[in-house]
């Protein structure tokens, strides 16, 4: 208590005027893990290096978020210490320090109210059950999957579905068409699906951008042109049925929100306008801005790609746009590369939103969310369920060091070139 105490004390006397805030530049700190993060947001620890620049990032994320650092001792048994010492945590004395003196992050959103808790020791706990040594056995399990569902696929064979009213749109090119959801979960749904590729691998850049921006956003615009009052487009992608995909075939959804962004995109929305109203700032602008300066984000030109320090899922990975759907989708490309070729994600769930003029010339509708984020849903093949009542019904937990996913990202920019989106000789 009197850490946190001694931590908010610190963050109050640098406060200033919002509007006066300058942003931190990119890169201020170099943590390598949240446990580093920890050391460096714990400002009564004198002994820890911060640069000068560090107060500026403290100051946006003490706008942005309310982030704290909780520590206590646990009392255990001779017995117990052997158990958690030699059984839990494999005999690692580092382990089994922490495990003593517990601390955890715990970072909520001040605008969107999301809340996530990270505690190290149950990243390190997932390292020690062995779980990492078994992605070879699902990958190989996932690809017996997507090659025992080819025969008899619905989506491989655009004539087994079902056409809109307005008929059905295609891009040649790639074989990309679209198809009536006859099992619509929203008012209007349309399918976006690439008819040759049938392995969610197999996606190139020129698919996936043709997915969302060539055919996903005609449809959302024929939608738009027969029903004016469905104005704020949105898309979500499921892979693999433990994401709640219901074929195995990739396939995006399309839908527009009726006057507004609904559910989580709508609170997102919210967020950015309470934010400018509060504060004269532009709140996107200041996320993605602080993500830089903490090390949990790349720039490509318009667009930001980071690992958001509240995520809902572990390995979750949002891009913000801005003006540019190409520098956009660039980023989205490789944010799905990474969790697929550098994090051993086969099983994953995704959401964008997008501005509503790409739909509707009216500018007075006023969406302007250019924004997708995607997150593991686990193991494809565990009975264990990713998703609790925490997730469900009140804060985020994850057990996987956001900086790892970031780290992760960089590999895979390391392998495409950002203007070819080709891999690199």
């Amino acid at each position: 208590m009197k850490a946190e105490n001694e931590q908010r004390a610190r963050y109050e006397q640098i406060i200033t005027p919002a509007e006066s805030l300058s942003l931190p530049s990119p890169n201020c700190i170099h943590p390598t893990s949240t446990v580093e993060l920890m050391d460096l947001l714990n400002t009564s620890n004198t002994a820890i290096h911060r640069p000068r620049c560090f107060e500026d990032v403290l100051k946006l994320l003490d706008l942005l978020y309310d982030a704290q650092v909780s520590q206590d001792e646990v009392t255990l048994s001779d017995k117990m210490k052997d158990t958690v010492r030699n059984d839990w945590l494999h005999g690692d004395p580092n382990l089994f320090q922490m495990f003593e003196r517990p601390r955890v992050l715990v970072v909520t959103n001040r605008f969107t109210f999301e809340t996530t808790s990270f505690n190290p020791i149950r990243a390190a706990k997932r390292e020690g059950s062995h779980v990492a040594k078994g992605q070879e056995g699902e990958l190989g399990k996932t690809l017996k999957v997507i090659e025992d569902s080819k025969p008899g696929c619905d989506f491989c064979n655009q004539d087994n579905t079902i056409s809109d009213p307005f008929g059905r749109l295609t891009w040649k090119t790639k074989d990309v068409y679209t198809a009536h959801n006859s099992f619509r979960s929203y008012d209007y749904v349309g399918l976006i699906i690439p008819g040759a590729i049938h392995n969610f691998m197999e996606l190139d850049f020129m698919t996936l951008e043709a997915m969302v921006t060539s055919v996903g956003l005609s449809w959302l615009r024929n939608i738009n042109a027969l029903h004016p009052d469905r104005t704020h487009p949105f898309m979500i992608w499921d892979v693999m049925s433990k994401a709640g995909a219901s074929q195995v075939h990739p396939h995006i959804q399309a839908m527009l929100g009726r006057g507004f962004y609904p559910g989580k995109w709508g609170i997102l929305e919210q967020a950015v306008k309470r934010y400018r109203a509060e504060n004269t700032r532009d709140y996107l602008a200041d996320l993605t801005a602080l993500h830089l300066s903490l090390g949990l984000g790349v720039q490509y030109k318009s667009a930001t790609l980071i690992v958001p320090l509240d995520p809902v899922s572990n390995k979750e990975i949002w891009v913000v746009g801005s003006d540019s759907l190409d520098h956009w989708m660039r980023l989205f490309f490789i944010a799905y590369r990474t969790l697929v070729e550098e994090l051993g994600v086969y099983c994953f769930s995704s959401s964008a939103a997008l501005p509503t003029s790409h739909v509707n010339i009216d500018s007075s509708y006023g969406g302007e969310l250019m924004v997708v984020k995607l997150g593991s849903r686990g193991d494809c093949f565990s009975s264990y369920n990713d998703v609790s009542s925490l997730q469900l019904y009140s804060v985020n937990s994850i057990s996987v060091d956001v900086y790892e996913t970031m780290a992760a990202v960089r590999r895979t920019l390391q392998v495409y070139d950002l203007e070819t989106m080709e891999k690199r000789p």
